[in-house]
């Protein structure tokens, strides 16, 4: 019966699998933040707070601060936190997030979550055409350390950071140097391929995130090309060493 069912899904394009940390990725990082105690997800590039609902709707009770720089998208994630059943999700100022503080040109994308500081590159607009820049927006950029210090976080409570600020990656971490080590995991996009012209790929970002002392968790595909098949992006999640 199991494998009837699957062969109905697949062909309807789903895939059915046991839901648990062996087999799902969701349940892993579900896992991950049971094991470790996590108590705080600072959620960098929240776009209207999907990743924080997700967590909700998973079960995680604990603090979630979320970061997303563009107005219309900030916006609603302000009125999606408001009714947070557990009244215990922030929203930071709309400002984006780097290495120093300055004031850049945030390039909207047509899809909202494909916005970046960076420009898109045709590899990305090809797989996703919804991902074409729609317009700019001038945004504050601030270094995270200082933006977290304008809350009451508690630096030694066990943390996530979690980014998807595509292709701003590398960045983001060199202007968290000052909370990293409070961090016991990271939970980050992985470019494959260029999408954003000027990003660090994959191998850069992974040695740049073990040398500040994590291992990987997990690997989970993400985004690829519809006509190909080729993947272009994965989510790595990293844990502080031990």
């Amino acid at each position: 019966m199991k494998e009837f069912l699957r062969s109905v899904a697949r062909r309807c394009g789903y895939e059915i699998s046991r839901y648990s940390p062996e087999t799902n990725h969701t349940a892993r990082l579900l896992r991950c933040l049971e094991t470790l105690h996590i108590e705080t997800v600072v959620d960098v590039g929240a776009n209207v707070g999907q990743f924080a609902r997700g967590l909700r709707a998973a079960g995680f009770a604990g603090r979630i601060i979320s970061i997303e720089p563009q107005r219309d998208a900030h916006e609603a994630l302000v009125s999606h936190a408001s009714k947070d059943p557990l009244r215990n999700w922030q929203v930071m100022p709309c400002v984006a997030v780097g290495e120093v503080e300055s004031t850049l040109d945030l390039h909207i994308a047509g899809n909202s979550w494909s916005t970046s500081l960076l420009p898109v590159l045709d590899a990305h607009t090809d797989a996703e055409p919804s991902s074409r820049k729609v317009r700019t927006e001038r945004i504050p950029v601030k270094r995270l350390d200082d933006l977290l210090r304008t809350t009451d976080l508690v630096l030694s409570q066990p943390l996530l950071i979690k980014l998807d600020v595509q292709g701003y990656e590398s960045q983001v971490l060199r202007g968290a140097t000052g909370v990293l080590p409070a961090a016991s995991a990271i939970l980050t996009e992985m470019s494959l391929t260029p999408l954003y012209d000027g990003q660090v790929m994959w191998r850069d970002l992974y040695d740049q995130i073990i040398a500040y002392g994590f291992e990987v968790f997990d690997i989970n595909p993400g985004f690829a090309d519809p006509s190909t098949g080729r993947l272009l992006q994965m989510d790595g999640l990293f844990t502080r060493c031990r």
